[in-house]
């Protein structure tokens, strides 16, 4: 195998490694306390779910719009002879082309501040729902 094929095998495990983050990182917090964990699994549960939902808000409230801009709105207005914002469509196409790269270090970047506050609440929140 040439020096390409593995730099690409590295990038993606590297790339899965960041993708299962959200999984493994409260995992790991949860089961190496010395004191036990109340309710682990849903720790680990509510922490990934939180991670990948800031990242999928992010997409939703942000790259989306922008997307459908870039691909509706301004080509119609440059037909018509209006300024169409030129520096956000040239933003959109560059953060639609290279997003996939930032997402898995967004998404950890997330995780491990999701993990750290929560943590630290997370008896005072099982002992809440318990009464």
């Amino acid at each position: 195998m040439s020096d390409s094929g593995y730099w690409l095998m590295l990038f993606v495990m590297f790339y899965g490694l960041m993708a299962w983050m959200p999984i493994l990182w409260p995992t790991w917090i949860a089961w190496r306390h010395r004191r036990r964990m109340p309710r682990r699994a849903w720790f680990v549960g509510t922490v990934a779910s939180l991670s990948y939902g800031v990242l999928m808000l992010l997409f939703f409230a942000v790259v989306l719009p922008l997307e459908l801009y870039a691909t509706h709105v301004a080509p119609v207005r440059q037909d018509s002879g209006h300024a169409y914002a030129s520096p956000l469509v040239a933003g959109a196409w560059f953060f639609g082309g290279y997003a996939w790269l930032i997402a898995p270090l967004l998404l950890l970047a997330v995780t491990f501040f999701v993990t750290h506050r929560l943590a630290a609440r997370w008896p005072g929140i099982c002992e809440a729902l318990r009464s």
